[in-house]
């Protein structure tokens, strides 16, 4: 045994600085939400055998919006330490020394030790292995799957006695890969294939059934026998299905085309050498280099001419290690010849790359952890190349020499050990001014609100620390302001998390400005999280409206930008966004309302180019992506209205238009629609109905008197007609009423003539307001109890 180590005691120590400097960037914050929190949620449920539920959301929801494995596998732990994001973070450490192990013992296969534990050297101080090793993701052990698999594929072909064994292993870290992410399937796909080409076809399809069954039993689990709720996450699927690049009237072939133009070049830097660089790369991971040493920056700046350096080495170097020779070599870098089973493997290998950039590409976003698993794959053919280069050119046998070998490792991980010291450094100085203090602002709402209190958050992770009987449900922060507001009520929240953004400003900030339903009152910070009482407007008239100092921030140009917007005039919203984006080209939400902006305005072309900024971002834009899809669906009615010789079809088609705006809060630009429309169809009785509705809603009583006018000559027996006469009469009564009981009442007699008619929300809104008058209305308590569990029911 002791022989054993000294043989590879470069990889203990290798392992062991690897286990320390990740330690070193342990801390109790995640980098990905929500999907670090709800695998610690689920792990902490298998842990204490509750099965994969979310408890901490008002309604228990066990939809599982990812791979299951990965919370199985950090549930023992949980149930040492339970929901501790440190714990599970030094647990998936472990996976990431497994990583390096794994592909150091693949390597001993085709080289000597030396050159394993150089390359492994490499591997390990690439940064993002670190990263992804100290982060509660299943990245990292996907890596772990798949390379174990590799070296099962490996073995069963080499030994004869434990075949039977390896391929059951072999069949096990398959299904494990696939579990744990869906991309998976590339490493079954090409393992059935390497079998199915030397016509081994029981196996292959053995391993293709044991797949089929083990996804087939999850997803039965998963979306037959386990209902979705208002609070469950959208999985990857959806994603992959729709038009996410290109418009809903194109084909899906085009959509696919789109998808591998667009992810072929966002990860271009990438395949072309820099995922052995990566931080250097991409501006993704800024938040960790945002306060970067000058080391750093100037490393980076090296980068900005050296990454064609590396390109033209990189590009020969692993071409060659795909097309090298196999026959025998003398060099000392290879162990032994090259088998027929080092072939097999090898081309398993291979394959694996094109297979991966194949499925990895179907996915509309791009992220740099996904090019984690092709980092030892691609790594593998460089040294391959490499070989072939010294085997063949005696003017590189210095290559050959250990001492020049190690050498050279240490010049080449050089940046990558400034990213990594760089990357604890932050960590380190975030633990000291911890600009997101979990535990502080846990503690303070345990202590200062009530147990059973609903939170609204963009962050998931407040769940693991207000307490077990309060409910946090996730509300991302690009939300509509209509959506915000019904989502805020619907589920009775009474606290709002508002985590600093960009400069000075708050995630939900535009929101609580924007927002007529409530108001919102500050009661407490830690560090860059802040914490609102919410306040409904209607139930309390007298609360002053939410408000915030404008700045010259990027922020609060916002701010004034959303209300040129709001107010129509998007020629001033234009040309403020214009400079904002001039500054700013990377933020989303920036791209975001620039994108409403020329939708609103009816530029069609600005409004697609800013869509395809936005989505070439990073995986995290994805939260914008429907949004800005809902601005371009309703561009598009628009544009077809336009261009419609039909009378009726153009006033359907702008009717529609209108009613999508008015929804997303746009009120001022669903009204002008309405308005305009109507001038022209006086006799459309449908868009009257609506432009009544409109009308009411915004206090203009003179126009709704007047559509309602046109509805009574067109159709005076017609139910909803007298439903809006009603509605306008207990209007005018409330203008002269001035007793808080009388008021209460004629605010419940609306509500229920709004409920008669189906339009909800304004119903339980003048439910609301007969709280406000009178909050020991009986009537108008139970009313409003009633509306809501019926929404939340859908049996409204």
């Amino acid at each position: 045994m002791k022989n054993k180590l000294r043989e590879h005691v470069g990889l203990l120590v290798l392992c062991t600085l690897f286990f320390v400097l990740g330690l070193l960037r342990i801390s109790d914050r995640s980098l990905l939400t929500p999907d670090s929190c709800q695998y610690l949620l689920w792990g902490n449920s298998l842990a204490h055998l509750q099965g994969f539920v979310d408890n901490t959301t008002p309604e228990p929801d066990k939809f599982v919006n990812h791979g299951p494995l990965y919370s199985i596998l950090i549930a023992p732990i949980e149930l040492i330490f339970p929901l501790s994001v440190p714990a599970v973070k030094v647990w998936t450490l472990f996976f990431g020394i497994s990583a390096i192990i794994l592909f150091y013992f693949l390597l001993l296969r085709f080289f000597n030790r030396t050159i394993a534990t150089v390359a492994s050297v490499f591997f390990a101080f690439n940064p993002i292995l670190l990263l992804y090793s100290t982060e509660v993701l299943s990245d990292v052990p996907f890596v772990v799957a798949t390379l174990a698999s590799c070296i099962f594929f490996f073995k069963q072909q080499e030994e004869t006695e434990k075949q039977n064994l390896f391929y059951v292993l072999l069949i096990i870290g398959i299904i494990a890969a696939t579990v744990l992410r869906e991309i998976g399937l590339s490493l079954v796909a090409v393992v059935v294939l390497m079998y199915a080409l030397r016509k081994d076809w029981k196996r292959a399809l053995i391993i293709a059934g044991c797949v089929a069954v083990a996804l087939g039993m999850w997803n039965i689990r998963n979306h037959l026998l386990v209902e979705k709720t208002f609070f469950s996450q959208t999985g990857n699927s959806p994603w992959v299905f729709d038009h996410i690049m290109t418009s809903s009237d194109t084909s899906f072939l085009y959509e696919l085309l789109v998808r591998y133009w667009y992810n072929l070049n966002a990860y271009s830097n990438f395949l072309s050498g820099l995922m052995f660089y990566p931080t250097f790369a991409t501006q993704q991971l800024s938040t960790i280099f945002s306060d970067a040493s000058w080391l750093y920056q100037y490393t980076t700046q090296l980068f900005e001419t050296g990454r064609y350096f590396i390109f033209f080495l990189f590009l020969p170097t692993f071409f060659l290690g795909l097309i090298s020779p196999l026959q025998q070599s003398n060099t000392p870098l290879l162990q032994n010849s090259l088998t027929p089973q080092h072939i097999s493997t090898r081309a398993l290998l291979l394959l694996f790359i094109p297979a991966y950039l194949l499925i990895l590409c179907i996915f509309p976003f791009n992220d740099i952890r996904y090019m984690l698993p092709l980092v030892p794959f691609i790594l593998f053919f460089c040294l391959m190349g490499l070989k072939y280069i010294v085997s063949r050119f005696t003017w590189f046998d210095f290559f050959k020499r250990k001492v020049f070998a190690i050498m050279l490792a240490g010049v080449v991980i050089i940046p990558n050990a400034i990213s990594i010291s760089e990357m604890i450094r932050h960590n380190i100085n975030s633990n000291k001014a911890n600009a997101l203090p979990w535990n502080e602002i846990g503690y303070w709402i345990q202590q200062n609100t009530p147990e059973k209190s609903v939170i609204a958050s963009p962050i998931k992770d407040l769940a693991l620390f207000s307490g077990g009987e309060r409910k946090v449900f996730l509300m991302y922060p690009n939300i509509e302001v209509p959506r915000f507001e019904f989502s805020l009520r619907d589920y009775q929240a009474e606290y709002l998390l508002s985590p600093h953004s960009f400069e000075d400003a708050t995630m939900f900030e535009m929101n609580m400005l924007e927002s007529s339903r409530f108001t919102f009152e500050h009661v407490y910070t830690a560090g860059n999280l802040h914490l609102y009482k919410i306040h409904s407007t209607m139930k309390e008239p007298s609360r002053i409206k939410f408000n915030v100092a404008n700045t010259r921030s990027i922020s609060g140009h916002l701010v004034i930008a959303r209300r040129f917007i709001l107010q129509e005039q998007y020629d001033n919203a234009e040309q403020l966004l214009d400079s904002i984006v001039a500054l700013a080209p990377f933020r989303p939400d920036v791209l975001f309302q620039q994108l409403i902006c020329s939708s609103l305005q009816r530029n069609e072309a600005k409004a697609h180019q800013v869509y395809q900024q936005l989505t070439a971002l990073p995986s995290d834009v994805g939260i914008y992506i429907q949004p800005a899809q809902r601005q371009l669906e309703l561009l598009r009615l628009l544009r077809d209205a336009e261009s419609s010789t039909s009378d009726e079809y153009r006033s359907v088609k702008t009717l529609k238009a209108a009613s999508g705006f008015w929804n997303l809060g746009y009120y001022n630009r669903a009204s002008s629609l309405m308005d305009a429309l109507l001038s022209d169809s006086s006799q459309y009785f449908e868009g009257l109905l609506w432009g009544t509705h409109f009308a009411i809603q915004r206090g203009d009583v003179k126009r709704a008197k007047l559509y309602h006018q046109q509805l009574w000559g067109l159709d005076s027996l017609n139910t909803l007609v007298h439903s809006y006469r009603k509605i306008l009469a207990l209007n005018d009564s409330l203008v002269t009423d001035t007793s808080s009981r009388s008021r209460s009442l004629r605010h419940l007699a609306l509500a229920k003539v709004y409920q008669s008619i189906e339009l909800k929300e304004e119903a339980i809104d003048e439910a609301e307001r007969a709280l406000g008058n009178a909050m020991g209305n009986k009537a108008a308590l139970d009313f409003y109890q009633m509306l809501l569990k019926n929404k939340r029911t859908n049996t409204f």
